[in-house]
């Protein structure tokens, strides 16, 4: 049987052989040893790599597309307890002036308040020319009589009254819009009422009231 292998072989057939095997050992290594990175996208066909192929943790959030990380959301979890307050903050800058407000409406006049307690009162009319009298004298004879004895000098006698209430009493102009001013003094048995002008000047066209507490 050999010698008749023999006689059959012949190169071609010898040649023939050898290139069947090594092509069929080739194709074997290269289906079992694949070069690194030599399987993309385009080797692989469409839903052809399943969860189950795949290794547990291999897959990251970072491997996925963005839309896939959306769909990523699980359900909302417990609200967490209340942190500590925080420190006060610094103060802030004072803030600038606001415009005035409007004028408020006038209010109601109020109640007549209870009688006064003077102990007596007088008004003195004094025109130029003419000698001061009384327009009103209370409690009656408090003031005896008032004469003028310089300009803007007039002195209200006060007989009934002693050193000590004379040296009390309080007067004031009538027209108080006009600017004149009216001081006291002490005169003879009685009280002593200078008038004068804004300009401090004396004058006698000046009306006056006088109180004694």
């Amino acid at each position: 049987m050999l010698s008749r292998l023999r006689a059959r072989l012949t190169y071609a057939n010898v040649v023939a052989t050898i290139a069947l095997f090594i092509a069929l050992g080739g194709s074997s290594y290269a289906a079992l040893q694949l070069p690194k990175n030599s399987v993309g996208p385009d080797q692989l066909k469409a839903n052809s790599v399943t969860s189950n192929k795949l290794k547990a943790g291999s897959v990251h959030a970072d491997d996925l597309s963005s839309k896939a990380r959306s769909h990523l959301r699980g359900q909302r979890g417990r609200q967490g307890v209340q942190g500590p307050q925080g420190k006060t903050g610094a103060k802030g800058a004072k803030g600038s002036t606001g415009a005035k407000g409007s004028t408020g409406a006038k209010g109601s006049t109020g109640a007549r308040g209870p009688a006064g307690t003077a102990r007596a009162y007088a008004t003195v009319l004094a025109d130029d020319g003419q000698q001061p009298i009384f327009t009103a004298n209370v409690p009656p004879l408090a003031f005896g009589s008032v004469a003028r004895t310089g300009t803007g000098v007039y002195c209200l006698a006060a007989p009934i009254l002693t050193a000590g209430q004379r040296s009390a009493a309080i007067v004031s102009v009538r027209d108080v819009g006009a600017g004149y001013l009216a001081s006291a003094n002490l005169c003879t048995n009685g009280i002593e009422v200078h008038t004068r002008n804004t300009a401090n000047a004396p004058v006698d066209n000046v009306d006056f009231n006088v109180w004694v507490p």
